[in-house]
């Protein structure tokens, strides 16, 4: 079945960020388990009629074994020398830099 994905009101901020906030508690816990249950009820009413013609007209692109092997290749783990970065100051190989002179 197809996958939709909605965002819906009452925070600011970004979702995983340090300045994510609730700013109104109605909107963002009971509006959105209202539109929820709203969303599944439509789907699931009449034997799940509409769910079962979504499902009927949006064919899977890839095989559950395609999508692991897909998903697998997506998680390799490629590793880098760490180079260091010249302007958070010196390293224990670094000498101090010059102080500017005022």
């Amino acid at each position: 079945m197809p996958l939709l994905q909605f965002e819906t009101g009452g925070q600011s901020g970004g979702m995983r960020g340090g300045d994510y906030c609730v700013t109104d508690r109605y909107e963002h816990y009971v509006l959105t388990a209202k539109m929820f249950a709203l969303a599944a009820y439509r789907l699931m009413k009449d034997g799940a009629a509409l769910a079962k013609k979504i499902k009927a007209e949006n064919p899977p692109r890839m095989t559950p074994d395609e999508w692991r092997t897909m998903k697998a290749g997506l998680s390799t783990v490629r590793s880098k020398e760490m180079q260091p970065i010249p302007w958070f100051g010196p390293t224990i190989d670094e000498p101090e830099p010059p102080k500017k002179q005022q």
